[in-house]
């Protein structure tokens, strides 16, 4: 929601076809570029489950389940930039918000379930 007032607030065009190979040239009508949404919904939500993860007991499988939180958000960022949707910068305002919302999330998630340790 905050990622989509900010969109409508900066209505930064997005990469030009002429610049770049875009999969969607005219995604969004070329607008509202900053930040990346996608960005900012992997790192909160894929963070969050990464966050859950961490603490429940270790085993091979939630090592392959935190690789793979990992990835996700380490590859969307990448993948945006690649398809020629984002600018470097916006994938870099979506991984910032994108981490305020993860660290609000789990604040508000430790008040409502203080069992879980810091």
């Amino acid at each position: 929601m905050v990622a989509t007032v900010i969109k409508h607030l900066m209505n930064r065009a997005r990469p030009s076809p002429a610049l770049v190979h875009a999969v969607q040239p005219d995604l969004n009508h070329g607008q509202f570029s900053f930040p990346a949404g996608h960005v900012v919904s992997y790192v909160a939500m894929f963070g969050f489950l990464l966050y859950l993860s961490l603490h429940m007991p270790s085993s091979w499988r939630r090592v392959v389940e935190r690789l793979g939180f990992g990835a996700l958000i380490a590859l969307i960022g990448i993948s945006r930039i690649y398809e020629g949707e984002h600018w470097a910068s916006d994938v870099l305002a979506g991984y910032l918000l994108g981490f305020v919302g993860l660290m609000l999330t789990i604040w508000l998630y430790r008040i409502r379930t203080p069992s879980i340790a810091p």
